[in-house]
């Protein structure tokens, strides 16, 4: 929510520390039916709905672009993290592994959802129902990251995409992603009429017509977020 309403935010990176991503869900925790995995069934349903699935909520709700700069493995409910972002920067020795099915789980936190946004369905089924590792090669001829980098690259890699972002009108990076959301999987009529009101809003903004009087005047853009 502070992000949404902050509106001197355009974009948010999500790294990490170490070599790892994320290595997802608390094993011992499971073991031991502790902490969110402890009580009845409908107790663990209650659980999973209130807290574990707030992540996916709030990335859906995100107004503002996420990159996932992903340094290494990004395993179970830390590779449906990677996918919740709208992009995903990825060292040379980062993999991916939807690997819930090695622990007899599915993904409980929405994975699929973006996952099926992102990949074809062989892959995805290939992924659940083995649990595969995806190494950063594979990631990325099959769309499920944009770019590759060195190691020592990543962070600055990642930053350099996240500035370029930031420097662009910050209400119609807002409006666009909102769109992208909202029209995905929906019919051309759907997406034309959506696109058309989104588009009126742009035409109405400070930073609409800057950039077209920068542009004619052969200078560069000061956006306001206005």
């Amino acid at each position: 929510k502070n992000i949404n309403n902050d509106e001197t935010i355009n974009v948010l990176v999500l790294q990490a520390k170490g070599k790892v991503f994320s290595a997802g869900g608390d094993l011992k925790a499971m073991k031991e039916k502790s902490g969110m995995f402890q009580g009845t069934s409908e107790e663990l349903f209650q659980n999973y709905n209130n807290n574990v699935q707030k992540l996916p909520r709030a990335f859906y709700s995100l107004k503002v672009p996420s990159i996932a700069a992903v340094n290494g493995p990004a395993s179970g409910a830390g590779c449906d993290l990677a996918f919740m972002c709208d992009m995903r920067i990825a060292s040379e020795k980062a993999w991916f592994s939807e690997s819930f099915i090695d622990v007899g789980l599915i993904s409980g936190d929405g994975g699929m959802y973006y996952l099926s946004k992102i990949a074809n369905h062989p892959l995805i089924a290939e992924m659940v129902f083995t649990g595969c590792r995806i190494d950063a090669k594979r990631a990325f001829q099959s769309g499920l990251i944009n770019r590759i980098e060195k190691e020592e690259d990543l962070r600055k890699k990642t930053f350099e995409i996240a500035e370029q972002i930031a420097s662009k009108p910050s209400k119609t990076i807002r409006l666009a992603l909102n769109l992208l959301k909202k029209t995905s999987g929906k019919d051309l009529e759907t997406v034309l009429y959506c696109s058309g009101l989104t588009q009126t809003l742009c035409h109405e903004t400070q930073d609409h017509f800057e950039a077209v009087n920068s542009f004619l005047e052969k200078r560069k853009p000061e956006f306001k977020g206005r």
